[in-house]
C-alpha cells in the first residue's frame, strides 16, 4: 500500500508542487510576523482593496483560454491557446490603463480609499504581470513542468516578502506592501515564461490555428469567465463593500489578514493538489475519477483538520501571539469563518471537475448565487449595526454553496467515469 503511494504519479507531482507551495508560503508567513509590526491595519486595507481590484479584474485578462490549454491532443493547439491567452491579456491591459486614466481617481473617492489614488497606475502593470502568469502557469502545467512551477512559487515569495520588509523597515516610501507585491508578480512571470517558451517555438501556431482554437473553445470566455468573475466578485467585493459601508479601513485590515491566514491551506496544498488534479483528470487515461476525488476529498479534510481547530478553540489567542495583541480582533473573524473555509478548502481544488465534465452552466450558476448570497450578507449585516453580523451570514452561505458543491463534485466525478465505460 505504501509503495503503491510512492509510485502515484499523482502524488510524486503533487507532493513536487507542495514543497514549492510551502516554502513559498512558510516564507511569507515568517514575513507576516514582522509585517504586521511594520505597518498598520491600514495599511493592510490599501493592499487589500489593491489586490481585490486587481484580482476581479484579472481574472478574465486572458479571455479564460489558459484554462483550455490543458485540454486538446494537439500541441500545436495548445499553443494557440497559450497566445490567444497573451494577446488577450495584453489588450486587456491596454483597456484598464485606459479606464484607469479616465474613472480610477473617482472609483478610490466613492469607495473612500484616498491612499490607494496613487498606486492607481501600478493597477494595468499588476493585471499584465498577472495575466502573463496564469498563461504560463497552465502551460507548464500542461508540460509537467512542476520543478519550474514550485521554483518560481518559492522566488515570488522571496522577492516579495524581502521587498516589503525592506521598504517598511526603512520606511523608504508609502505603499511598501503593494510595491512589494508588484516586484514578486514580475519576478515570477519572467521566470514562468521563459521556461516555457522554448517548448512553445517547437510547434508555432497559425493565425489559422489560432482563429480555429478560438472559436473552439469560445465557451471559456463566454461561460466560464462570466463564472469565475462572479465567483472572484463573491470573494473579492465584500472587501470594498465593507469599507465602503462601514467606513473603517480597521475592520478591513483585520478581515484582510483573515483572508491571508484561512487562504494559507488553500493556496499552499489546495493549490497545489488542485493543478495537479486537473492534469490528471484530463492528461491520464486510465483513471477512476469518482475515485480520485474521494481520496482527495478524505486526505484533504485529514489535513486541514488540526488546524481548523486550533484556530477554532484558540483563534485570538493564536494571532494575537504571532502578529502582536493589535491584531486580537482577526482571531476572533477567522473563528466565525473558519467551517466555510475548511469544505472551500477540501471541494474548491477540485472544482476544476466541472470544467472536465462540461458543466460550465452548472458552475455559472454556482458562482452567482455565491456571489448574490455573499453581498447580501455584507448588506444584512449592515443593517443589523455590526460587521460582525456580516461575517456570521457570509460564513453560513459560504458553508452552504460550498457543501452543494461537494455533491456536484462527485456526481461530475461518476459522470465522467460514465462516459469512459460507454
Amino acid at each position: 500500500m505504501i509503495q503503491r503511494i510512492r509510485n502515484s504519479q499523482f502524488v510524486k507531482n503533487t507532493a513536487l508542487l507542495l514543497s514549492g507551495n510551502v516554502i513559498g508560503q512558510l516564507i511569507s508567513i515568517l514575513a507576516s510576523i514582522l509585517l504586521t509590526r511594520l505597518y498598520s491595519p491600514n495599511d493592510f486595507a490599501v493592499l487589500a482593496y489593491f489586490l481585490t481590484i486587481t484580482g476581479i479584474i484579472s481574472v478574465i485578462a486572458g479571455g479564460r483560454y489558459e484554462l483550455a490549454i490543458m485540454l486538446p491532443k494537439e500541441n500545436v493547439k495548445a499553443n494557440a491557446l497559450y497566445l490567444i491567452s497573451i494577446i488577450f491579456t495584453v489588450t486587456f491591459t491596454f483597456l484598464v490603463t485606459l479606464l484607469c486614466f479616465l474613472f480610477g481617481e473617482k472609483f478610490a473617492l466613492i469607495f473612500n480609499v484616498k491612499e490607494l489614488i496613487q498606486f492607481l497606475y501600478l493597477i494595468p502593470l499588476s493585471i499584465f504581470l498577472i495575466g502573463i502568469y496564469q498563461a504560463s502557469n497552465f502551460y507548464s502545467n500542461r508540460l509537467s513542468k512542476y520543478k519550474l512551477m514550485a521554483g518560481t512559487l518559492v522566488t515570488r515569495s522571496i522577492f516579495t516578502s524581502s521587498s516589503n520588509v525592506i521598504i517598511g523597515w526603512l520606511k523608504l516610501f508609502p505603499g511598501g506592501l503593494i510595491l512589494g507585491t508588484i516586484l514578486g508578480q514580475f519576478v515570477a512571470a519572467v521566470f514562468l515564461t521563459l521556461g516555457c517558451f522554448k517548448e512553445f517555438l517547437k510547434e508555432l501556431p497559425t493565425k489559422e490555428d489560432v482563429f480555429l482554437s478560438m472559436i473552439e473553445y469560445k465557451d471559456f470566455p463566454l461561460k466560464n469567465g462570466f463564472s469565475i468573475f462572479f465567483n472572484l466578485l463573491a470573494n473579492q467585493l465584500p472587501i470594498l463593500l465593507i469599507g465602503y459601508l462601514f467606513q473603517n479601513n480597521d475592520i478591513v485590515g483585520y478581515y484582510a489578514l483573515v483572508l491571508r491566514v484561512l487562504n494559507l491551506p488553500l493556496m499552499t496544498v489546495g493549490k497545489s493538489v488542485s493543478q495537479v488534479f486537473y492534469q490528471q483528470t484530463n492528461q491520464v487515461e486510465k483513471i477512476s475519477h469518482a475515485n480520485l476525488f474521494i481520496k482527495t476529498s478524505k486526505a484533504l479534510f485529514i489535513v486541514i483538520l488540526i488546524p481548523s481547530l486550533l484556530l477554532l478553540f484558540a483563534g485570538p489567542s493564536l494571532f494575537g501571539f504571532v502578529f502582536g495583541d493589535v491584531w486580537e480582533v482577526s482571531g476572533y473573524y477567522a473563528q466565525i469563518f473558519i467551517l466555510f473555509y475548511v469544505l472551500r478548502f477540501i471541494f474548491s481544488p477540485q472544482s476544476t471537475l466541472l470544467i472536465s465534465s462540461g458543466r460550465l452552466k452548472t458552475e455559472l450558476i454556482f458562482n452567482v448565487s455565491f456571489f448574490i448570497f455573499q453581498i447580501l450578507s455584507v448588506i444584512i449585516g449592515y443593517y443589523m449595526g455590526s460587521c460582525e453580523y456580516s461575517f456570521i451570514f457570509m460564513s453560513f452561505t459560504g458553508f452552504l454553496h460550498f457543501l452543494i458543491l461537494g455533491r456536484i463534485l462527485l456526481k461530475s466525478s461518476i459522470q465522467l467515469d460514465n462516459e469512459k465505460i460507454n
